[in-house]
């Protein structure tokens, strides 16, 4: 798997998991660059301003095995928080 794979299949579990909490699917591959930290790809990071509100820290092995998957939602993003963020 290459680090470009390994950003599509990061977000595509990113977005299983956000859809799964929040009824979202908010990621691209581009939104965070894959790279291999101690024999494992990791994508993404907390991000209080993320897309949307939305952030993600995605790892797994080298070949795709045994994901790990967290998605954060930050309430402090530059939009009208009186609105329903999930209607």
């Amino acid at each position: 798997m290459n680090e470009l794979q390994a950003a599509e299949l990061a977000a595509k579990l990113a977005n299983a998991e956000c859809e799964r909490l929040y009824h979202r699917q908010p990621f691209t591959a581009t939104s965070f660059t894959a790279r291999i930290i101690k024999d494992r790809y990791e994508w993404g990071r907390l991000d209080p301003v993320g897309v949307k509100g939305f952030s993600a820290v995605v790892d797994f092995g080298l070949d795709g095995d045994d994901p790990r998957v967290t998605v954060y939602y930050s309430i402090d993003i530059n939009e009208n928080i009186s609105e329903d963020p999930f209607p």
